[in-house]
């Protein structure tokens, strides 16, 4: 039987709690509440429970360890969140849903004054309005939403696995995924803002990183790469200052090719090349080649080369 957490402020949204959960069982999933209201609820779980399992910690830290523990032990399938327009359970809540893995069921259930951003990767369900009774139109919206996490849990994440690595791009031109799928890699174009990458990374669903981009645009993912030791290709027209650049990462570290082409090399940059490559880390290598910055063959060079490092 899937649990699933329900977490919110219990006694202000105690009405579309009881409902939701009696639409869960109704599909034979169990509750785990967590009430994160300053005021005592009947849940599984209260904000003074949390702070006494985790004494001395912040309550939103106590949130992240609960739930994390919650899914390590087996426990939970899934998270439900109810938001209204209450700031001060933000933060809380999107410790909540970084506490569990991407790709399992996420869903915010938000009234329409709700100024509650998130993650990109939780699902949202807006209840019109910003006051109501518990209205047919509110009790298909919660049906609908319960249904469907209870739905999603059923899907297990492991059951989608391929042996092909899945390597995410950033500032590549978009005709690269016909060298990259030529070379048997599956690929994700990602912006240097895009929200999702963050726990694809650290969640070991990205195998490979692929830039042309500013590095410190892209430190904190950089960061991530390396601590997982995930091999990292770097496309560049300045190789020396991305070295400079790379001075923040630990010595132990994945793989990072730095990948450029001498017709646009600087003169003084060739000169001091040599003393630099020598004093360079294990981890780091420069590639210097003939191809044209930007060609396709430029670019179907330093596919091969981050395929040689993920077989």
């Amino acid at each position: 039987m899937k649990q699933i957490i329900l977490i919110g402020d219990l006694i202000r949204w105690e009405a579309e709690i009881s409902f939701i959960i009696e639409m869960l069982h109704m599909t034979a999933t169990r509750v785990i509440s967590v009430n994160i209201g300053r005021r005592v609820a009947a849940a599984d779980l209260n904000a003074r429970e949390l702070r006494q399992l985790y004494p001395g910690k912040p309550l939103e830290e106590c949130v992240h360890l609960a739930i994390s523990k919650l899914y390590s032990q087996g426990i939970a399938d899934g998270i439900l969140a109810l938001l209204g327009k209450e700031p001060h359970l933000y933060n809380l809540a999107d410790r909540a849903f970084a506490a569990m893995p991407f790709g399992l069921p996420k869903v915010a259930v938000l009234t329409g004054n709700s100024t509650w951003q998130g993650r990109k990767e939780v699902m949202r369900i807006y209840l019109p309005g910003t006051a109501y009774t518990m209205n047919p139109v509110i009790k298909i919206l919660l049906s609908n939403t319960a249904f469907a996490v209870s739905g999603m849990s059923l899907c297990s994440i492991h059951n989608f696995g391929c042996p092909a690595p899945t390597v995410g791009t950033m500032g590549i031109k978009a005709d690269i995924g016909r060298y990259l799928a030529g070379a048997g890699l599956n690929y994700i174009a990602f912006s240097e803002d895009d929200q999702l990458l963050h726990p694809l990374l650290s969640n070991g669903y990205i195998h490979g990183l692929m830039m042309a981009s500013e590095i410190e645009s892209c430190r904190h993912f950089i960061d991530i790469a390396a601590a997982r030791e995930i091999p990292i290709v770097i496309a560049s027209k300045n190789p020396d200052a991305i070295r400079a650049q790379l001075d923040f990462l630990p010595t132990i570290s994945g793989p990072v090719t730095i990948i450029s082409s001498h017709h646009q090399e600087i003169p003084n940059m060739k000169g001091a090349k040599g003393s630099q490559e020598n004093s360079s880390p294990l981890w780091l290598r420069c590639h210097s080649i003939s191809h044209k910055f930007g060609s396709d063959n430029f670019y179907q060079y330093a596919v091969r080369t981050l395929a040689d490092q993920l077989s």
